[in-house]
């Protein structure tokens, strides 16, 4: 047989096609990657493969949109919500059972009047990607009203 001989892929390809094979797999659920705009409010939605988190970055200040998260999870939430305002790097996070799992949410500046909130959610002890998209889709319109 001519040509090269079959070489094992390096560390960087074998990662590249990891995250090739992961962006497909997970394409069909979560729409890849979706920026919407409406009202002036500009929202990039995507999704943290490594930790299986829900991203949106907006241009608003993180102090308003913490707020929104609080009043959102203080209603979904079946028990007492935990809120950790501001550790030592400004970031805001809070915990919650929502629809029988459990929810992270992480607030952080990401700018002037920009910041970041994550979503990630577990279920009977698996990562769900669906309660974090949930809970994110809630606080999302709570922002948005």
């Amino acid at each position: 047989m001519r040509g090269r001989p079959h070489e094992a892929p390096g560390p960087a390809r074998r990662g590249l096609c990891g995250l090739a094979l992961t962006c497909a797999a997970l394409a069909p659920l979560t729409g890849g990657c979706v920026a919407v705009a409406a009202g002036g409010l500009r929202v990039m939605l995507s999704q943290e493969f490594q930790k299986g988190a829900q991203i949106v970055h907006y241009d608003r200040d993180a102090d308003l949109v913490w707020l929104r998260v609080k009043e959102t999870l203080s209603h979904l939430s079946t028990r007492q919500p935990i809120f950790e305002d501001d550790d030592e790097e400004g970031h805001k996070r809070a915990f919650a059972t929502v629809e029988g799992g459990a929810v992270r949410v992480d607030v952080s500046e990401a700018g002037e009047g920009r910041c970041r909130v994550s979503v990630t959610g577990r279920r009977y002890g698996l990562q769900s990607p669906e309660l974090a998209l949930s809970t994110l889709d809630a606080i999302d319109a709570q922002i948005r009203r």
